[in-house]
């Protein structure tokens, strides 16, 4: 692979691991945006139910994170198969070297 392919490699793991990451983000933030006040958000002293609601929140929070992360390793990995040329503003051209 020659120095090209590299830095296009890398641009391209970069934009699809940003995206990938931006999504995973919003996509919580959506979430705690209507429903945070099952856990008590902005409260000092939670109640015995938003802690219990508090604490299914982080552990879903968490699991949605572990995922969305792994998702992001795999595309990466993925991405290692290809020979991948940036052409210029947000436009690459990807080359399978193991197909055929």
């Amino acid at each position: 692979m020659n120095r090209k392919s590299e830095i296009g490699k890398e641009k391209l793991k970069k934009y699809v691991s940003t995206n990938i990451r931006t999504t995973m983000i919003a996509a919580l933030a959506a979430f705690e945006e209507k429903y945070s006040e099952l856990w008590g958000n902005g409260v000092d002293n939670l109640t015995e139910e938003q802690q219990r609601e508090y604490d299914i929140w982080q552990e879903t929070r968490s699991k949605i994170l572990d995922i969305g992360n792994n998702n992001i390793r795999h595309a990466l990995n993925e991405l290692d198969c290809y020979d991948v040329y940036f052409n210029g503003y947000n436009e690459y051209k990807v080359i399978n070297r193991h197909k055929g």
